[in-house]
This record gives C-alpha cells, structure tokens and sequence, in this order.
C-alpha cells in the first residue's frame, strides 16, 4: 500500500465529502443524507445486500462532454466508439448508443454483445490481437466498420479472408510508436514495437485488399496529462505522415483508450477540451479528411456508478484503522493505481470523525482505498463507494463472498438486474451445486469421505 500524498489510493478529503455535487455533480446532501440525481440514497438501496447503481445519463453525459470537445476541431470526422470490455450492463451500453457513440469490441463474445445491444455492424471497431478464421469471416462479411489488426500475420490473415469475400474492409494497425513507455511497451503482446511499425503501416496501405488505413495505439491508462496524451497524439501523426504517399494516404488516427475517469480528470483541474486541443496541435500537419476516433471505457462509465454497501465493523492493528466492508474486492477488484472512493451515507454535524483504510472481510491483504477521512458513524449508516461503473463487474468472480446486487437508476426509478437467482444461478452452472440447499451425503458419498 503506498502512503505519498499523491497516491490514488488515498480517499476524498473531509472537506471534498462535504461539498460531493463538486466532485460528482449528480452527488448531494440533503437533510444530510445523500442523494443521486435528486433521488435519495434510500431509493437507490435498500440497506441490506450490497448493490451497484448504474446511472446511464451520467454514462451519456460523459459521452457527450467527449465527443463535443473533439468535434470543435475534427467535426464529424471525430468518433468515439465505447469500449464494451469496461462495461457490459445492458442499460449502459443501450444509452450510449442511442446517445450516438459506436462500439468497440475486442472479441467474437463481444461482437455478438454489441449486435444483442442494438449497434449495427458499421458502427463497430473490431480489434483482436489475433482471430480464428470464422470470426474474421464474421466481421468482414457484416461490414464491421473499421478491423483493427496487430501484427503482419493478421494482416496478411485479414486481406486473404477480404479477398475471399469481396470485400475492401477498412483497417487500422496497431502500433507502439515509441521505444520505451508506458502502460502497452516493452515486452507487452499488444501492437507492433516502433522500428517494425512504419514497415507494417506501408504493406497494409500497399494491400489491393484492403479500403482505408489508418493507425492505432492504445499506450496510455488513467491519463490525466493533455500533454502526454499530446506526445502520444503527435508520434501516431509522424508515422502516418511518413508511411503515406501521393497515391494512397494513412487516413484514419485510431487514438484508443486510456484517459481518467471524468470526475478524477476535473478535480486534476483539466477537461476533455484540453485533451482536444493538444490533438488538434498534434495532427495540424495531417492532410484534411482523416478520420478520427477514440477509444473510451473507463472516461464514458467509470462514474456512472456507484457501490452502496454495509460496513461490518472497524478494527485496529499496530498503525491503521480499518473499515471492513461488506461489498467485496471479488468485484471492486484492487489495482496498485486505483481505489473505489468512499462517501457516507448521512452527515451529521456531531459526527466523530476517524481515517480509515478500507477492506473487505476477505482472509487476504487487498486494499478498497486508503487514507479515507469518515465518520465513525459508518458502522450504522453504510457507504456509497465512487468509480464502481468500469472494470468491476466485467471482472466479478465467484470467489470469496457474494457477488453484490446490480441495479439501473433510470427514468426516476431503481430496478435491479442482478441478485439472488442470478447469484445462484451462477454458481449452479458452473460447479453444478447449490449453494442455499442444506445438503447431507448419500451413504456412498459418506463412504468416500472415511
């Protein structure tokens, strides 16, 4: 567990839990009991099992905010695709396309999660490190809008099967344009390292096989650093600049993913207009008419939800107070850089208040977030966890405690879509046991046993 003061793990201050609606503007207090979207936390959970709310408008607010700031400078050239790994709650992913946003998947599973969603196939990006000949036969026969490809194999994989179908699909490499770096470097399986990525961009744009190229990277991860994301930006631009000629052109800039959550972004004091504006410098020395797309999961659906769980009671070793939670890291999966940020219930001016670092009951040393300011309270009232809506149910595991209750706040109600039939209907299918049956051994079974 890190201690600097700059470590995301630490919780929101005394003073940034008092005035929430400037940190999560749907947050407030009212008659000091929180509230989302103007519904109080009571609504939104009974109190009892834990439970993940999900706020789609928040979801298309993020997705609005993002697209507005790149298309001042790229108009409706500028693309956000959401990335479906992050997040497969139905209600979400519905929302963000009926907001405009396409999709992008990663793998067959996922493509046929995105058609179940409503995107049609041109409205998906379909990128894979590597296929198995019928889901690359899917994705090009349907019209996939643009096929991202990760090495020369698939590349040559890819223009076999297009030729085959008589199709031109539009494609895009990806790359990782610089030597050293960052989250996907090094050693990482992902993209084409920078000295083999020119070759790679000229034999996709040589290809007869092949409609529009363009270039991808995804090399950034939590980005709260328009500057960074600049030098990314502007290395994709060099390289596309330098593989295009007279004849056919580099003309798609496939940005990825990467960036910070919303929230995290403005309390760093930055915006998604300042990510624009670096990109808009970047490109300045790209021919006009490129297309250009973004690949967002965490950004659109990280603060689009909220935990709300029990705390089963406090504890004290040798340097820390703890608050043992009842929500378990079965879902709010650790991670060194991220902490699920608690909020409590109800504020109350006679409050005590105590620093805690926050667990689960889990027998293993994984940490919620560290560092957060609460009032003692906490034991009674509960807490509402922030930064639950991207890579926690897509990572669930039946490991540990039970899974938390998964509920969609929308149109002025709560209605849950996860709980105990599906808990157990889980369990079922994948050790073919009930886990609420009391059960005795047969006498063959006792037999075995001895």
């Amino acid at each position: 567990m890190r201690e600097d003061a700059d470590t995301p793990l630490r919780g929101l201050s005394r003073e940034q839990l008092r005035r929430i609606d400037e940190v999560v503007p749907y947050l407030s207090y009212a008659d000091g009991l929180l509230h989302a979207f103007g519904a109080p936390a009571t609504e939104l959970w009974p109190g009892d099992h834990p439970r993940i709310v999900f706020f789609p408008e928040r979801a298309v607010s993020n997705y609005r905010n993002l697209q507005g700031a790149f298309s001042r400078h790229f108009g409706s050239d500028a693309l956000v695709y959401f990335a479906l790994k992050s997040c497969y709650v139905p209600a979400i992913a519905q929302a963000l396309h009926a907001a405009g946003a396409g999709a992008e998947i990663m793998s067959a599973f996922e493509w046929r999660l995105a058609l179940r969603y409503g995107f049609a196939p041109d409205t998906v990006v379909a990128n894979a490190v590597r296929r198995n000949e019928e889901f690359r036969e899917t994705v090009l026969s349907a019209g996939a809008r643009v096929i991202g490809v990760d090495g020369l194999e698939e590349l040559e994989a890819v223009c076999a099967t297009a030729r085959r179908l008589g199709v031109r699909p539009d494609v895009t490499v990806r790359v990782n344009p610089f030597e050293t770096d960052t989250f996907f470097g090094g050693s990482s399986k992902l993209g084409t390292p920078a000295k083999e990525a020119g070759a790679l961009l000229e034999a996709a744009l040589r290809s007869p096989d092949l409609g529009t190229v363009g270039v991808h990277s995804h090399q950034l991860r939590k980005c709260v650093d328009p500057q960074r994301f600049g030098t990314l930006v502007r290395a994709l631009g060099d390289l596309a600049a330098d593989a295009s000629t007279d004849r056919r052109r580099v003309a798609i800039v496939n940005l990825g993913g990467g960036l910070e959550s919303r929230h995290v972004m403005e309390q760093q004091g930055v915006d998604c207009d300042d990510f624009a504006d670096v990109a808009k410098d970047a490109l300045s020395g790209m021919r006009p008419g490129f297309r250009l797309i973004l690949e967002p999961g965490r950004h659109l659906v990280s603060d689009a939800a909220v935990a709300f769980t029990r705390v089963l009671g406090t504890k004290q070793t040798a340097d820390a107070h703890w608050a043992i939670t009842e929500i378990g890291t079965n879902v709010l999966v650790p991670f060194p850089d991220r902490a699920y940020r608690p909020v409590p219930l109800t504020w109350n001016a006679g409050d005590t208040w105590q620093t805690y670092h926050l667990s689960d009951a889990i027998a293993a040393p994984n940490l919620i977030c560290g560092n957060a300011p609460l009032p003692e309270s906490v034991d009674r009232s509960g807490l509402a966890m922030l930064d639950c809506g991207a890579y926690t149910t897509v990572y669930s595991e039946l490991w540990g405690c039970d899974l938390p209750d998964v509920a969609v706040f929308d149109g002025g109600r709560t209605r849950r879509v996860f709980g105990p039939a599906e808990r157990e209907g889980m369990f079922m299918n994948l050790y073919g046991g009930d886990t609420e049956a009391a059960t005795s051994l047969s006498a063959d079974e006792a037999e075995v046993v001895k």
